[in-house]
């Protein structure tokens, strides 16, 4: 006789020659309790918090634990850990800049979040410079003609000349000019000894 291994649950007899020479029955009556496992399937954004431990990247991990009927109980995270991301975009523009369909007219820090392709956020932030545009009048009265910018103006109007500035924006400067014109004549004058002319 040997050992015999079981392993489900059964009432099992065995019959044994006492030392007396008589049988002996021993009955086994046996509850065969099982270790279980699973397997959890998880994805997560930058971090996940199993039983108390966080964990920042992909991987299996494994954990024990006494189950109710006194077996081990084995369970296997399949974990798989996504990024967020943060960006800034640094931009410089004219009078106003529309992001995202908000148009923004002042300089400043803006954020958007999105949700990314892998299911965690995206944080955009925008470092946005406003510079102005500006415009002037410059107000002349001139005989005959002007010249301006290296044009002559021989007639009064309002003419307009854009210019790009140091910031990189359009400054306008208009030109209100009005034209008198200068005259001439001549006197025919035939006179003995002397004339006299005012000046």
């Amino acid at each position: 006789m040997g050992w015999v291994s079981y392993t489900s649950t059964g009432i099992y007899t065995n019959i044994y020659l006492g030392l007396n020479g008589c049988d002996s029955t021993v009955t086994l009556d046996l509850t065969i309790n099982y270790s279980s496992s699973s397997n959890i399937v998880v994805t997560s954004c930058d971090s996940y918090v199993w039983d108390g431990v966080s964990y920042a990247s992909t991987g299996i991990y494994t954990n024990i634990y006494l189950g109710l009927n006194g077996c081990d109980s084995t369970v296997t995270l399949d974990l798989t850990i996504n990024y967020s991301s943060v960006s800034t975009v640094s931009v410089i523009s004219c009078d106003s800049y529309v992001w995202d369909g908000v148009s923004y007219a002042s300089t400043g820090i803006y954020t958007n979040i999105y949700l990314g392709l892998n299911g965690c956020d995206s944080t955009v932030t925008l470092d946005l410079t406003i510079n102005y545009s500006s415009s002037s009048t410059v107000l002349v009265t001139s005989c005959d003609s002007y010249d301006w910018a290296g044009v002559t103006y021989t007639a009064t109007g309002l003419y307009a000349n854009i210019y790009s500035d140091l910031n990189g924006c359009d400054s306008t400067v208009t030109l209100d000019l009005t034209i008198n014109y200068s005259s001439s004549s001549t006197s025919i004058v035939t006179n003995c000894d002397s004339y006299d002319w005012w000046v």
